[in-house]
Protein backbone atom coordinates (compact mmCIF):
# COMPACT_ATOMS: atom_id res chain seq x y z
CA UNK A 1 0.00 0.00 0.00
CA UNK A 2 1.28 3.45 -0.73
CA UNK A 3 2.27 5.62 1.72
CA UNK A 4 -0.65 8.48 0.44
CA UNK A 5 -3.40 5.87 0.24
CA UNK A 6 -2.56 4.94 4.05
CA UNK A 7 -2.95 8.37 4.96
CA UNK A 8 -6.38 8.28 3.38
CA UNK A 9 -6.69 5.20 4.65
CA UNK A 10 -6.30 6.69 8.30
CA UNK A 11 -8.29 9.95 7.56
CA UNK A 12 -11.24 7.77 7.31
CA UNK A 13 -10.83 5.30 10.56
CA UNK A 14 -13.23 5.75 13.80
CA UNK A 15 -11.99 8.02 16.11
CA UNK A 16 -11.56 4.99 18.26
CA UNK A 17 -9.27 2.58 15.89
CA UNK A 18 -7.43 6.19 15.44
CA UNK A 19 -7.05 5.78 19.30
CA UNK A 20 -5.84 2.67 19.20
CA UNK A 21 -3.12 3.19 16.84
CA UNK A 22 -2.19 5.95 18.48
CA UNK A 23 -1.66 3.54 21.73
CA UNK A 24 0.59 1.09 19.19
CA UNK A 25 2.54 3.64 18.20
CA UNK A 26 3.05 4.77 22.14
CA UNK A 27 3.99 1.21 22.75
CA UNK A 28 6.63 1.42 19.69
CA UNK A 29 8.47 4.85 20.83
CA UNK A 30 8.76 3.03 24.25
CA UNK A 31 11.54 1.10 23.10
CA UNK A 32 13.08 3.44 21.88
CA UNK A 33 16.99 3.77 23.17
CA UNK A 34 17.13 7.42 23.80
CA UNK A 35 15.75 10.85 22.59
CA UNK A 36 17.05 10.90 19.30
CA UNK A 37 15.62 7.70 17.89
CA UNK A 38 12.53 8.28 19.74
CA UNK A 39 11.91 11.35 17.87
CA UNK A 40 13.10 9.98 14.16
CA UNK A 41 10.49 7.50 15.04
CA UNK A 42 8.30 9.45 16.07
CA UNK A 43 8.50 11.24 12.89
CA UNK A 44 8.64 8.32 10.60
CA UNK A 45 5.06 6.64 12.70
CA UNK A 46 3.27 9.90 12.12
CA UNK A 47 4.16 10.06 8.35
CA UNK A 48 3.28 6.67 7.74
CA UNK A 49 0.38 5.88 10.47
CA UNK A 50 -0.79 9.35 11.41
CA UNK A 51 -1.99 10.98 8.07
CA UNK A 52 0.31 13.58 7.74
CA UNK A 53 2.67 14.38 4.93
CA UNK A 54 5.39 16.52 6.61
CA UNK A 55 6.17 16.89 10.61
CA UNK A 56 8.98 18.48 12.73
CA UNK A 57 9.25 18.11 16.24
CA UNK A 58 11.22 21.06 18.34
CA UNK A 59 11.53 21.30 22.04
CA UNK A 60 12.15 24.64 23.82
CA UNK A 61 16.22 25.81 24.42
CA UNK A 62 16.95 24.93 27.55
CA UNK A 63 18.48 28.23 28.08
CA UNK A 64 16.42 30.97 25.65
CA UNK A 65 12.93 31.11 26.00
CA UNK A 66 12.57 32.83 22.84
CA UNK A 67 14.38 29.79 20.62
CA UNK A 68 13.38 26.55 19.71
CA UNK A 69 15.98 23.58 18.94
CA UNK A 70 15.48 20.64 16.51
CA UNK A 71 15.47 17.29 16.76
CA UNK A 72 13.83 15.23 13.68
CA UNK A 73 12.02 16.38 10.71
CA UNK A 74 11.11 15.69 7.34
CA UNK A 75 12.29 17.88 4.10
CA UNK A 76 9.88 19.41 1.09
CA UNK A 77 9.77 15.94 0.16
CA UNK A 78 8.26 14.11 2.79
CA UNK A 79 11.49 12.36 3.67
CA UNK A 80 12.76 11.91 7.13
CA UNK A 81 16.21 14.04 8.35
CA UNK A 82 18.06 15.27 11.19
CA UNK A 83 17.46 18.33 12.37
CA UNK A 84 19.27 18.43 15.51
CA UNK A 85 21.71 21.23 14.61
CA UNK A 86 18.89 23.73 13.83
CA UNK A 87 17.78 26.39 16.18
CA UNK A 88 14.65 28.50 15.04
CA UNK A 89 12.75 31.57 17.40
CA UNK A 90 9.58 30.26 18.54
CA UNK A 91 7.71 33.34 17.45
CA UNK A 92 3.93 34.66 18.58
CA UNK A 93 1.91 33.58 16.00
CA UNK A 94 0.03 31.03 15.10
CA UNK A 95 -1.55 31.48 18.60
CA UNK A 96 1.35 29.63 19.94
CA UNK A 97 1.48 31.90 23.14
CA UNK A 98 -2.10 30.58 23.73
CA UNK A 99 -1.20 26.71 23.36
CA UNK A 100 2.23 27.35 25.63
CA UNK A 101 0.33 28.87 28.58
CA UNK A 102 -2.38 26.37 28.33
CA UNK A 103 -5.35 28.05 27.08
CA UNK A 104 -5.90 25.85 23.61
CA UNK A 105 -4.39 22.02 23.31
CA UNK A 106 -3.79 22.81 19.97
CA UNK A 107 -4.19 24.94 16.39
CA UNK A 108 -5.35 24.16 13.27
CA UNK A 109 -4.07 26.43 10.46
CA UNK A 110 -6.29 26.49 6.77
CA UNK A 111 -4.39 26.84 3.67
CA UNK A 112 -1.38 28.35 5.23
CA UNK A 113 1.57 29.55 3.26
CA UNK A 114 4.31 26.92 3.37
CA UNK A 115 8.31 27.89 3.42
CA UNK A 116 10.95 25.72 2.63
CA UNK A 117 14.72 26.46 4.51
CA UNK A 118 15.60 29.02 2.67
CA UNK A 119 12.51 31.11 3.46
CA UNK A 120 10.89 31.25 -0.12
CA UNK A 121 7.46 29.83 -0.63
CA UNK A 122 6.45 26.24 -2.12
CA UNK A 123 2.86 25.82 -1.50
CA UNK A 124 0.02 25.91 0.68
CA UNK A 125 -1.42 23.46 3.17
CA UNK A 126 -3.43 23.32 6.45
CA UNK A 127 -1.24 22.73 9.26
CA UNK A 128 -1.78 21.57 12.86
CA UNK A 129 0.53 22.98 15.61
CA UNK A 130 0.34 20.94 18.79
CA UNK A 131 2.57 21.01 22.33
CA UNK A 132 5.24 18.58 23.81
CA UNK A 133 4.20 17.95 27.00
CA UNK A 134 6.91 16.53 29.48
CA UNK A 135 4.24 15.47 32.68
CA UNK A 136 4.79 18.56 34.32
CA UNK A 137 4.70 21.46 31.40
CA UNK A 138 4.48 22.37 27.95
CA UNK A 139 8.25 21.45 26.46
CA UNK A 140 8.06 21.88 22.76
CA UNK A 141 5.67 21.97 19.83
CA UNK A 142 5.22 19.35 16.85
CA UNK A 143 4.39 21.12 13.90
CA UNK A 144 2.68 18.95 10.69
CA UNK A 145 0.90 20.01 7.09
CA UNK A 146 0.02 17.72 4.28
CA UNK A 147 1.80 20.32 1.51
CA UNK A 148 2.14 17.06 -0.41
CA UNK A 149 -1.08 15.38 -0.40
CA UNK A 150 -2.85 18.40 -0.19
CA UNK A 151 -5.43 16.71 2.41
CA UNK A 152 -7.23 18.90 4.67
CA UNK A 153 -6.56 18.57 8.53
CA UNK A 154 -8.77 18.89 10.81
CA UNK A 155 -9.80 19.90 14.34
CA UNK A 156 -10.29 15.95 14.69
CA UNK A 157 -6.42 16.17 13.30
CA UNK A 158 -5.50 18.11 15.85
CA UNK A 159 -6.96 15.88 18.74
CA UNK A 160 -4.66 12.77 17.50
CA UNK A 161 -1.56 15.03 16.99
CA UNK A 162 -1.97 16.71 20.84
CA UNK A 163 -2.02 13.26 21.97
CA UNK A 164 0.59 12.45 20.15
CA UNK A 165 2.25 15.29 21.43
CA UNK A 166 2.33 14.20 24.45
CA UNK A 167 2.95 11.07 23.95
CA UNK A 168 6.39 12.08 22.46
CA UNK A 169 7.23 14.70 25.43
CA UNK A 170 6.32 12.45 28.04
CA UNK A 171 8.73 9.37 26.48
CA UNK A 172 11.33 11.86 25.81
CA UNK A 173 11.65 13.54 29.41
CA UNK A 174 11.51 9.63 30.54
CA UNK A 175 14.28 8.99 27.84
CA UNK A 176 16.12 11.56 28.85
CA UNK A 177 15.82 10.59 32.60
CA UNK A 178 17.18 6.90 32.15
CA UNK A 179 19.75 8.66 30.09
CA UNK A 180 20.96 11.08 33.09
CA UNK A 181 20.51 8.15 35.49
CA UNK A 182 23.00 5.81 33.90
CA UNK A 183 25.55 8.81 33.37
CA UNK A 184 25.15 8.74 36.78
CA UNK A 185 25.25 5.42 37.44
CA UNK A 186 27.97 6.04 35.93
CA UNK A 187 30.39 8.57 37.80
CA UNK A 188 29.07 6.34 40.67
CA UNK A 189 30.96 3.44 39.34
CA UNK A 190 34.09 5.65 38.60
CA UNK A 191 34.14 6.75 42.35
CA UNK A 192 33.57 3.31 43.71
CA UNK A 193 36.35 2.16 41.60
CA UNK A 194 38.79 5.28 42.75
CA UNK A 195 37.48 4.69 46.78
CA UNK A 196 38.72 0.64 46.31
CA UNK A 197 41.22 1.39 44.89
CA UNK A 198 42.30 3.83 47.55
CA UNK A 199 41.67 1.61 50.34
CA UNK A 200 43.08 -1.24 49.02
CA UNK A 201 46.51 1.15 48.57
CA UNK A 202 45.83 1.96 52.34
CA UNK A 203 45.84 -1.30 53.81
CA UNK A 204 48.99 -2.37 51.62
CA UNK A 205 50.97 0.31 52.69
CA UNK A 206 49.63 -0.36 56.61
CA UNK A 207 50.32 -3.83 56.25
CA UNK A 208 53.84 -2.94 55.18
CA UNK A 209 54.69 -0.75 57.83
CA UNK A 210 53.26 -3.36 60.29
CA UNK A 211 55.70 -5.93 58.55
CA UNK A 212 58.51 -3.42 59.14
CA UNK A 213 58.05 -2.73 62.78
CA UNK A 214 57.45 -7.17 63.05
CA UNK A 215 60.85 -7.29 61.65
CA UNK A 216 62.53 -5.32 63.82
CA UNK A 217 60.80 -6.86 67.09
CA UNK A 218 62.55 -10.67 66.02
CA UNK A 219 61.23 -13.56 67.68
CA UNK A 220 59.38 -12.16 70.89
CA UNK A 221 55.83 -11.70 72.10
CA UNK A 222 55.41 -8.26 70.01
CA UNK A 223 56.92 -9.47 67.00
CA UNK A 224 54.59 -12.35 66.98
CA UNK A 225 51.25 -9.96 67.88
CA UNK A 226 52.66 -7.70 65.10
CA UNK A 227 52.71 -10.60 62.77
CA UNK A 228 49.43 -11.87 63.62
CA UNK A 229 48.11 -8.19 62.96
CA UNK A 230 49.91 -7.85 59.48
CA UNK A 231 47.80 -11.29 58.40
CA UNK A 232 44.40 -9.65 59.48
CA UNK A 233 45.52 -6.69 57.37
CA UNK A 234 46.27 -8.76 54.88
CA UNK A 235 42.80 -10.21 54.78
CA UNK A 236 41.70 -6.61 54.28
CA UNK A 237 43.40 -5.70 51.39
CA UNK A 238 42.44 -9.04 49.56
CA UNK A 239 39.08 -8.57 49.66
CA UNK A 240 39.22 -5.42 47.83
CA UNK A 241 41.02 -7.16 44.87
CA UNK A 242 38.04 -9.31 44.92
CA UNK A 243 35.30 -6.81 45.40
CA UNK A 244 32.96 -6.15 42.88
CA UNK A 245 31.49 -2.87 43.36
CA UNK A 246 29.78 -2.37 39.78
CA UNK A 247 26.62 -0.86 40.24
CA UNK A 248 26.79 -0.77 43.83
CA UNK A 249 26.22 -4.82 44.25
CA UNK A 250 29.51 -5.21 46.54
CA UNK A 251 29.64 -8.69 45.91
CA UNK A 252 32.49 -11.06 46.19
CA UNK A 253 33.77 -14.46 44.80
CA UNK A 254 34.09 -16.44 48.31
CA UNK A 255 36.33 -19.12 47.25
CA UNK A 256 38.44 -16.91 45.19
CA UNK A 257 38.69 -14.63 48.04
CA UNK A 258 39.49 -17.08 50.86
CA UNK A 259 41.84 -18.95 48.46
CA UNK A 260 43.70 -16.54 48.19
CA UNK A 261 43.96 -15.94 52.11
CA UNK A 262 45.05 -19.47 52.35
CA UNK A 263 47.91 -19.76 49.70
CA UNK A 264 49.31 -16.39 51.15
CA UNK A 265 49.10 -17.51 54.91
CA UNK A 266 51.05 -20.84 53.57
CA UNK A 267 53.69 -18.64 51.93
CA UNK A 268 53.87 -16.39 54.91
CA UNK A 269 54.31 -18.91 57.42
CA UNK A 270 56.88 -20.98 55.06
CA UNK A 271 54.57 -24.13 55.19
CA UNK A 272 56.17 -25.56 52.25
CA UNK A 273 59.51 -25.92 53.61
CA UNK A 274 58.52 -27.95 56.48
CA UNK A 275 56.65 -30.21 54.57
CA UNK A 276 53.05 -28.72 54.97
CA UNK A 277 50.71 -28.78 52.14
CA UNK A 278 47.63 -27.15 51.64
CA UNK A 279 44.62 -28.40 49.89
CA UNK A 280 41.54 -26.19 48.87
CA UNK A 281 38.04 -28.07 47.65
CA UNK A 282 35.92 -25.21 47.08
CA UNK A 283 32.56 -24.63 44.71
CA UNK A 284 31.94 -21.32 43.91
CA UNK A 285 30.01 -18.90 45.91
CA UNK A 286 29.11 -15.17 45.61
CA UNK A 287 28.42 -13.50 48.72
CA UNK A 288 28.05 -9.99 49.87
CA UNK A 289 30.82 -8.25 51.38
CA UNK A 290 28.91 -7.72 54.90
CA UNK A 291 29.62 -10.98 55.48
CA UNK A 292 33.17 -11.91 53.62
CA UNK A 293 34.75 -10.12 55.40
CA UNK A 294 34.23 -12.05 59.12
CA UNK A 295 34.48 -15.23 56.86
CA UNK A 296 37.75 -13.90 55.34
CA UNK A 297 39.15 -13.08 59.04
CA UNK A 298 38.10 -16.69 60.76
CA UNK A 299 39.79 -18.57 57.75
CA UNK A 300 42.88 -16.53 58.33
CA UNK A 301 42.58 -17.22 62.48
CA UNK A 302 41.55 -21.08 62.06
CA UNK A 303 44.83 -21.28 59.17
CA UNK A 304 47.37 -19.62 61.09
CA UNK A 305 46.61 -21.57 64.18
CA UNK A 306 46.77 -24.50 62.22
CA UNK A 307 50.14 -23.80 60.84
CA UNK A 308 51.68 -22.46 64.17
CA UNK A 309 50.66 -25.49 66.45
CA UNK A 310 49.50 -28.59 64.55
CA UNK A 311 52.62 -29.43 63.30
CA UNK A 312 55.29 -28.84 65.73
CA UNK A 313 59.06 -30.02 65.57
CA UNK A 314 58.97 -30.50 61.75
CA UNK A 315 56.39 -32.70 61.69
CA UNK A 316 54.95 -33.89 58.04
CA UNK A 317 51.11 -32.94 57.40
CA UNK A 318 47.96 -31.18 56.01
CA UNK A 319 45.74 -28.42 55.83
CA UNK A 320 42.40 -28.85 53.97
CA UNK A 321 39.90 -25.89 52.97
CA UNK A 322 36.43 -26.75 51.97
CA UNK A 323 33.36 -24.81 51.11
CA UNK A 324 30.23 -26.34 49.88
CA UNK A 325 26.60 -25.40 48.87
CA UNK A 326 23.84 -26.93 51.25
CA UNK A 327 20.58 -26.07 49.74
CA UNK A 328 20.14 -22.41 51.21
CA UNK A 329 23.37 -22.84 53.33
CA UNK A 330 26.96 -23.09 53.18
CA UNK A 331 29.50 -25.29 55.31
CA UNK A 332 32.89 -23.89 55.60
CA UNK A 333 35.48 -26.18 57.16
CA UNK A 334 39.49 -25.93 57.76
CA UNK A 335 40.57 -29.38 59.33
CA UNK A 336 43.91 -30.70 59.65
CA UNK A 337 45.74 -34.10 60.55
CA UNK A 338 48.29 -32.57 63.55
CA UNK A 339 48.53 -33.28 66.29
CA UNK A 340 44.87 -31.85 67.30
CA UNK A 341 43.29 -30.02 70.01
CA UNK A 342 44.43 -30.23 73.52
CA UNK A 343 42.69 -32.74 75.75
CA UNK A 344 41.11 -30.37 78.21
CA UNK A 345 40.17 -27.90 75.52
CA UNK A 346 37.16 -25.95 75.75
CA UNK A 347 36.36 -22.97 73.51
CA UNK A 348 34.12 -21.27 75.83
CA UNK A 349 36.29 -20.76 78.51
CA UNK A 350 39.72 -20.90 76.43
CA UNK A 351 41.56 -17.47 76.88
CA UNK A 352 43.29 -17.45 73.37
CA UNK A 353 42.71 -14.43 70.96
CA UNK A 354 41.85 -17.00 68.11
CA UNK A 355 38.88 -18.74 69.19
CA UNK A 356 37.34 -15.82 71.02
CA UNK A 357 37.84 -13.68 67.90
CA UNK A 358 36.11 -16.91 65.80
CA UNK A 359 33.70 -16.87 67.91
CA UNK A 360 32.68 -13.26 67.91
CA UNK A 361 32.82 -13.13 64.15
CA UNK A 362 30.90 -16.58 64.24
CA UNK A 363 28.06 -14.55 66.20
CA UNK A 364 28.11 -11.84 63.76
CA UNK A 365 26.84 -13.75 61.05
CA UNK A 366 24.74 -16.08 62.55
CA UNK A 367 27.04 -18.88 61.95
CA UNK A 368 27.18 -22.27 63.68
CA UNK A 369 30.46 -23.43 64.20
CA UNK A 370 31.90 -27.31 65.22
CA UNK A 371 34.84 -28.49 66.24
CA UNK A 372 36.24 -32.26 65.88
CA UNK A 373 38.78 -33.58 67.51
CA UNK A 374 41.45 -36.63 66.77
CA UNK A 375 42.34 -37.58 64.47
CA UNK A 376 43.82 -34.03 63.86
CA UNK A 377 41.21 -30.87 64.51
CA UNK A 378 38.28 -29.41 62.47
CA UNK A 379 36.54 -26.29 62.19
CA UNK A 380 33.43 -26.24 60.73
CA UNK A 381 31.32 -23.16 59.97
CA UNK A 382 27.50 -23.17 59.06
CA UNK A 383 25.83 -20.19 57.11
CA UNK A 384 22.90 -19.32 55.08
CA UNK A 385 23.75 -17.54 51.64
Amino acid sequence: MSGKASKIGFRHKSIDARLRELHEISMELSRAADVGSLCRRAVELCITRLGVDRIGIWFNHPEDSDWKIGTWGTDEEGRPRDESGSRIPRGSVDKRNEIYDGSIPFVVKSRETVYDDRCNPVGRSDKVIAPLWDGTRICGEIVADNLLSGRPLDEEDGEILALFGRTVGHLCAIKRSEAALKEALAAKAVLLGELQHRTKNSFALMRSLISIEAGRAGDSALGDTLRKLKDRVSVLTSLYGHLDMSAGNERVRLDEYLRKIAVDLLDSYGAETRDVSLDIVMEALEIDMKRAVPLGLIINELITDSLKHAFPEGRRGRVVLALRREADAASLCVSDDGIGLPANFDRHSSKGLGITLVDMLCGQIDAVLEIGTGPGASFTLRFSI
